[in-house]
C-alpha cells in the first residue's frame, strides 16, 4: 500500500505539470493574449520606461529595447505590440522578463506603414495561470521621414576615471552614423598618453584633437581628415607656446576649430580642478578656474591671447564658435587660486589640492559671455542674456548651425559631469532661457547640433552609470520631443562622451593612427603607472622609453623606482646606475638610487648621494628626506627633523615625505608631530591605507581611540584584507568597550595569521567579554601547549579563571598557578599582572593575600603614572575587603 500511494502521489504531479505547461503554451499565443484586452477592466497601470513618450524616431534607427516596471508582485507573461493609427497590430513579442524587443522586420513594418503618423507602444502583463490580464500601460512614438545628416565621432571611456589615468591606452573613439544598427567600428585606439576634446570644422575636413605630446601636456593636434589619417609630429601644435618665456603652465583644455578650419581656439596659461573621486557614475571632478582665450592661425603659424577675453583675473574657458565664426561664445567665472597645490606641472590633481571644492563644497559658478573674434582682434566681451548672472553655473554653450539657437548646459556649481546637469536653449541673441523637454532625470550634457540644426545629441546617466548617447528632435519654435536612446552605439562596459557630429558619409574615416610617440611620451606613461602602483605596467613602458632613447634619463630612473617598490633592489640600483652614466648629475636620480641604498642598509654610500643631489639643485625634495632619515638612523634627531621638514617645504604635496617627518617625530618621541605630520600625509593621499593605519595607530598611541577608530575603519574600507589595519582596528575596538565589533576583525586577522599568538589573545579577551568563555578557552589551551609561558595567554586564562560570568569556567586554584607564572616573569613587577592575580587569590578564597597584591598592583600603577588602571583596581580592592571575589567586568 506503501508503494501504490508513492506512485499515485508521482501520477498526479506528471498531471499537475502537464497542465502547466498547456496553460504557458496557449498564452503564448499572441492573438489569444489580444482578444483577452477586450473588455478587461481593473487592470493595474504600468508604466514604460523607455521609449518616451512623445519620442520622435529618425528612420532607420534600430528597434528599442522597450522597458518598463511591473506594479504588480506576480509571476507574469508580458505582451508587447506596437499598433498603427488605423488598429493593426503588425508586431507584438510575448516574454517573461520584463524587456522586449521587436524583430527587425517587425520595426521596420511599423516604421514604413505608420508614416508620421503615431504609433502606440504598449505592454500587457498576463497571470501565467489564469491567462487574464493584471496590468498594461502605452506611449506613443513617431517616425520622422528625415534622416539624421552627418556621422558621428565619440570618445568611450571605462570607468572609474581613476583607472583610467592608469591606463589612458583604454580609451577608444568610434565613427559611423547615428541610425547605424551594429556598433560603428573603432577609429583609434591604444594611445597610451590621454586624448582629450575633439572638434571638426564645419565642411569635417580638418579635426582637433587634444593629446599629451612628448613632455607638453599643451598638445593639440590638428589634421586633416581623410579615411586613413595619420597623427604625426608635423600636425602638432602645442599651446605651451603662447608666451612660453612666462614660465606659467599651459594646458590647453577644451579646444575648438573653427568653422573654416583656419584657427583653433583654447584656454592657455590655465589651471583647473581636476580629481579623481571614488563614484563610479561621477568619478571626475572638472572645471577651469584660472585661465584667458588664446588661440592659434594655422596660415600664420602664430599664437595670441584674444583681447577682450585675456584678463587674468577671470577664469575664461570652454569656448565655442558661431557657425559664421564670428562670434566666440565661453565661460567666463572670477579666477580662483587653490590653497594648496603641489605640482604646478600636474594636470590630474590630488583630492587634498582640491579640499575647499570636496570637503567644503565651495560653490564655483560659471556665466555665459559672448565677444566678437573678429579676425583674433577681439572686442568687448558681454554677459549673454538668459545664460548669466542667474544664480547657476552655465558652460558648453553652442550655436546651432542655422545660426538661430544657443544651447547650453546649466547646473547648481561647476562644470563637467554634473548630476543635476540640464540642457537649455536661447535665442541666439540672447533671451528668456527655457528647459529642454528632452531633459532626462540624470545628467544631461556634452551635446552637439546635427549639420541641419534638427537633431540635437547629448549623453546621460538616466539609465546607467556608463554614460549613454541619446537623440532628440528640435522643431522650428526651438521645442524638442522627447529623445531616443543610441544604445547600439555604445559597448556596455564604456562611457561614451564628446560625441561630435561631423559633415561627412559613413567610411569618410576608418583608422587614425598615432607617428608621434617618442621616449618622453612613454616615460610620461610609465609615470602615471607607477603613482597607480602598477609596477609591471611601469616597466614595460620604460623599456619601450628606453628602446627609442637609451639615453633617457627619467625612464632609467622610473625603471629604477618601480623595482625598487616590488621588491627588486638590485635591479634598481642598476637602473639608476645606468641613468647616472648618462647624466651623472641628475638631481633626481642621485636621490633614487640612495633611497635603494636606504633599504639595503647601505647608509654610508647614500649619504654622499644626498648631499651631492641638493647641492646640485636645491629643491631635490626627495634628497633633502633621504637624508634626513640616514640622519635620523645616526642619531643625529635635530638635524634629520631640518632635513626632513626642509623636503615637505619644497614640495608639501608628497605624501610620502610627511610620512618621513614623521617618522622622525616618533623617533623624537614627539607624539603630536607624528600625528600633525600623517594626518597631512592622509590629506595628500586619503586612499592609502597603510598611512591610514598608521596615522590610526598613532592616534591610539596618543589616547584618541575615537580618532583612530576613524582612521582605521577606512584603511578596512580601502583594503579589507590589510592585516596590520585589521589587527590595529581589532585592539582599538577592545579597547573603546565595542567588543561585538571588534570579534568579527579579530577573527579575520587571526584567520590571515594564525601563528600571531597576540593576535589570537587579543581575540580570547573579545569572547571572554562577550562571555563566550568556551571558545575563548578553547584558543587559549592552545597557545599554552604550544608555548607554557605565553605571558599573555597565561594572564588572559587567568582571568577568566578568577571572573568567568559562568561558574563552570571559574578556577582559583588554577589562576593562581597561571598568574603566579606570568608575575615570576616580570618579577612581579608590573602592576596589570598583579591586578589578575590579586582576583585569582580571592576567587580561591584568600582574601588577606588579594588585598595585600591588590594594593601593590595600586601603589606601581599610581608611580608609573597608570591612573586609570590604579582606579580600576580600587574597585576590585574594594570589594576583596568585603570577603568577595570580583566577578565583574575586565578589560
Amino acid at each position: 500500500m506503501r508503494r501504490k500511494a508513492v506512485c499515485g502521489g508521482c501520477l498526479a504531479l506528471v498531471v499537475a505539470l502537464t497542465t502547466c505547461g498547456v496553460l504557458v503554451r496557449r498564452m503564448r499565443d499572441p492573438d489569444r493574449i489580444l482578444a483577452r484586452l477586450d473588455g478587461a477592466t481593473g487592470l493595474a497601470p504600468l508604466t514604460l520606461a523607455y521609449p518616451f513618450d512623445g519620442a520622435l524616431f529618425p528612420v532607420g534607427l534600430p528597434a528599442p529595447l522597450v522597458r518598463w516596471k511591473a506594479p504588480v508582485d506576480r509571476q507574469l507573461i508580458w505582451l508587447t505590440y506596437a499598433r498603427l493609427p488605423d488598429g493593426r497590430v503588425p508586431v507584438r513579442v510575448v516574454s517573461g522578463r520584463e524587456t522586449a524587443r521587436f524583430p527587425r522586420d517587425g520595426w521596420e513594418t511599423v516604421e514604413r506603414e505608420a508614416g508620421t503618423r503615431p504609433v502606440t507602444v504598449a505592454v500587457v502583463g498576463i497571470s501565467r495561470w489564469t491567462g487574464r490580464p493584471l496590468t498594461a500601460g502605452q506611449i506613443q512614438i513617431a517616425f520622422t521621414t528625415n534622416v539624421v545628416p552627418g556621422c558621428l565621432f565619440y570618445r568611450e571611456v571605462p570607468l572609474p576615471f581613476g583607472e583610467v589615468v592608469k591606463d589612458p591606452s583604454r580609451i577608444r573613439w568610434r565613427y559611423g552614423s547615428p541610425g547605424s544598427r551594429e556598433i560603428p567600428p573603432v577609429v583609434l585606439e591604444k594611445l597610451p598618453v590621454c586624448g582629450n576634446c575633439h572638434s571638426f570644422s564645419s565642411d569635417g575636413a580638418v579635426l582637433g584633437l587634444d593629446v599629451d605630446y612628448a613632455n607638453d601636456k599643451g598638445s593639440y593636434a590638428i589634421v586633416p581628415v581623410g579615411t586613413n589619417m595619420v597623427l604625426d609630429r608635423d600636425h602638432i601644435i602645442t599651446w605651451s607656446d603662447y608666451r612660453r618665456e612666462d614660465g606659467q603652465f599651459t594646458f590647453g583644455l577644451l579646444s575648438q576649430v573653427s568653422p573654416d578650419g583656419r584657427y583653433a581656439i583654447s584656454t592657455v596659461k590655465d589651471r583647473s580642478v581636476f580629481v579623481a573621486r571614488d563614484e563610479l557614475a561621477f568619478s571626475q571632478l572638472f572645471f577651469p578656474i584660472r585661465g584667458i582665450l588664446g588661440f592659434h592661425d594655422r596660415e600664420t603659424k602664430q599664437f595670441a591671447a584674444l583681447p577682450g577675453a585675456d584678463d587674468p583675473a577671470f577664469v575664461q574657458s570652454n569656448p565655442s564658435w558661431s557657425p559664421d565664426g564670428q562670434t566666440i561664445l565661453f565661460a567666463h567665472a572670477p579666477a580662483y587660486r587653490l590653497r594648496q597645490i603641489g605640482d604646478e606641472g600636474a594636470v590630474l590633481l590630488t583630492p587634498a589640492e582640491c579640499a575647499e571644492f570636496l570637503e567644503d563644497d565651495k560653490p564655483f559658478r560659471f556665466d555665459l559671455y559672448r565677444i566678437p573674434f573678429n579676425g583674433g582682434r577681439g572686442g568687448v566681451a558681454e554677459p549673454v542674456p538668459g545664460a548669466s548672472r542667474n544664480g547657476k553655473s552655465n558652460y558648453f554653450g553652442r550655436y546651432s548651425p542655422d545660426g538661430r539657437w544657443i544651447v547650453f548646459c546649466q547646473a547648481s556649481n561647476y562644470m563637467l559631469l554634473q548630476p543635476d546637469s540640464e540642457l537649455m536653449i536661447i535665442p541666439a541673441e540672447g533671451g528668456t532661457p527655457r528647459r529642454l523637454e528632452c531633459n532626462l532625470g540624470r545628467m544631461n550634457s556634452w551635446h552637439a547640433w546635427s549639420p541641419d540644426s534638427r537633431w540635437l545629441v547629448f549623453t546621460s546617466k538616466v539609465f546607467s552609470d556608463y554614460t549613454q548617447l541619446f537623440l532628440a528632435w528640435i522643431d522650428e519654435t526651438g521645442h524638442s520631443r522627447p529623445p531616443v536612446l543610441l544604445e547600439q552605439l555604445v559597448s556596455p562596459d564604456y562611457a561614451a562622451n564628446i560625441p561630435e557630429f561631423v559633415n561627412l558619409s559613413t567610411g569618410a574615416i576608418a583608422r587614425i593612427r598615432e607617428q608621434f610617440l617618442n621616449a618622453v611620451s612613454w616615460t610620461r606613461a610609465a609615470a602615471e603607472n607607477l603613482r597607480a602602483q602598477d609596477y609591471i605596467q611601469t616597466e614595460a613602458d620604460c623599456q619601450r622609453a628606453l628602446a627609442i632613447d637609451p639615453a633617457c634619463v627619467e625612464a632609467w630612473s622610473l625603471l629604477g623606482e618601480a623595482r625598487s617598490a616590488r621588491g627588486d633592489q638590485a635591479g634598481a640600483v642598476a637602473a639608476y646606475q645606468s641613468g647616472l652614466a648618462v647624466l651623472p648629475d641628475d638631481a633626481g636620480a642621485l636621490a633614487g638610487l640612495a633611497a635603494v641604498l636606504l633599504k639595503q642598509g647601505r647608509e654610508t654610500e647614500a649619504e654622499p648621494l644626498c648631499r651631492r643631489a641638493i647641492a646640485i639643485d636645491s629643491g631635490c625634495a626627495a634628497g633633502w628626506s633621504n637624508l634626513g632619515m640616514i640622519l635620523m638612523r645616526k642619531g643625529d634627531l635635530p638635524a634629520a627633523r631640518q632635513h626632513v621638514e626642509q623636503a615637505v617645504q619644497r614640495l608639501p604635496g608628497v605624501a610620502a615625505l610627511w610620512v618621513n617627518v614623521a617618522e622622525v617625530a616618533r623617533a623624537q618621541e614627539d607624539g603630536e608631530g607624528v600625528i600633525r605630520s600623517l594626518r597631512e600625509a592622509v590629506r595628500q593621499d586619503p586612499v592609502n591605507v597603510q598611512i591610514r593605519n598608521n596615522l590610526g595607530a598613532a592616534l591610539y598611541e596618543s589616547g584618541d581611540l575615537e580618532g583612530a577608530l576613524e582612521h582605521l575603519r577606512e584603511a578596512i574600507r580601502l583594503d579589507p584584507a590589510h592585516l596590520q589595519a585589521l589587527e590595529n582596528l581589532g585592539l582599538t575596538l577592545l579597547q573603546s568597550g565595542l567588543y561585538a565589533e571588534a570579534r568579527p576583525v579579530l577573527e579575520r586577522a587571526h584567520e590571515a595569521n594564525p601563528a600571531d599568538t597576540a593576535v589570537g589573545c587579543d581575540l580570547c579577551r573579545a569572547l571572554r567579554n562577550l562571555g563566550q568563555y568556551g571558545p575563548a578557552m578553547t584558543h587559549l589551551n592552545e597557545i599554552l601547549q604550544a608555548d607554557p609561558d605565553h605571558i599573555e595567554a597565561l594572564l588572559e586564562t587567568a582571568w577568566i579563571c578568577a571572573s568567568a560570568g559562568d561558574v563552570k569556567y571559574r578556577d582559583g586554584i588554577r589562576g593562581v598557578e597561571l598568574a603566579t607564572r606570568a608575575c615570576r616573569q616580570v618579577n612581579y613587577e608590573e602592576p596589570a599582572c598583579l591586578d589578575v592575580l590579586a582576583a585569582c587569590q580571592a576567587e580561591r578564597g584568600n582574601f588577606p593575600e588579594a588585598i595585600r597584591t591588590a594594593g601593590e598592583a595600586v601603589r606601581q600603577a599610581r608611580a608609573r603614572g597608570l591612573d586609570a588602571l590604579a582606579g580600576e583596581v580600587e574597585q576590585r580592592l574594594m570589594v576583596y575587603r568585603q570577603n568577595r571575589p570580583w566577578h565583574g567586568p575586565f578589560r
